[in-house]
């Protein structure tokens, strides 16, 4: 059935034996939303010049991105997964952290994981490439979110216009650990 619209869809299936007795596994249907959600964790905004923008606990300047928990209720980042190569999707663990509904979560991509467990293993390309967020090994590294960028300028950052959007833009004062709508007033 085509879906073209979001729905959520109850699935089961019926089966007629050679006696015409007919079941339906599982008994009670199966809920499932079209189009799939991918989240609910989203790469929000991430830098990958950092020069003099945002300095790590360690007084460093490195490239650094932020999820921002989309869900109604609390995420578990243990099982998940952030990488800059598909074919090596498991380059950083996130650790057993809660991420609170709409909370952000920042994480150094330094190629340092000696300073802690919010320093992964790598770094972003200024020149540009992808970036993954998926889940874990036991859930085959099904992708949550991914983005492909383009060359980026020093101390500019790339986020969703609106936390957990569609759009993206650039950023000249990154809001990194932070939401990207401005809170304060415009002068026009």
């Amino acid at each position: 059935i085509p879906v073209s619209e979001p729905a959520d869809l109850e699935c089961r299936i019926r089966v007629e034996d050679s006696g015409g007795q007919i079941s339906y596994y599982p008994e009670e249907p199966v809920l499932h939303v079209f189009p799939p959600v991918r989240g609910p964790v989203l790469i929000n905004e991430f830098m990958a010049s950092n020069d003099v923008s945002r300095a790590d606990e360690y007084g460093e300047f490195d490239d650094w991105l932020e999820l921002y928990n989309t869900a109604p209720y609390p995420v578990n980042l243990a099982d998940l997964y952030l990488s800059d190569n598909s074919s090596r999707p498991g380059k950083y663990r996130f650790p057993g952290t809660m991420l609170e509904p709409g909370a952000f979560f920042l994480v150094w991509l330094d190629d340092a994981p000696e300073q802690g467990e919010r320093h992964a293993s790598f770094k972003l390309s200024r020149e540009g490439e992808e970036v993954l967020l998926t889940r874990g090994p036991s859930a085959g590294f099904s992708i949550m979110d991914s983005l492909v960028y383009g060359e980026q300028e020093t101390d500019i950052s790339m986020g969703r216009t609106e936390d957990g959007g569609a759009g993206w833009s650039l950023f000249a004062q990154p809001t990194p650990a932070y939401s990207n709508l401005r809170t304060g007033l415009d002068p026009y």
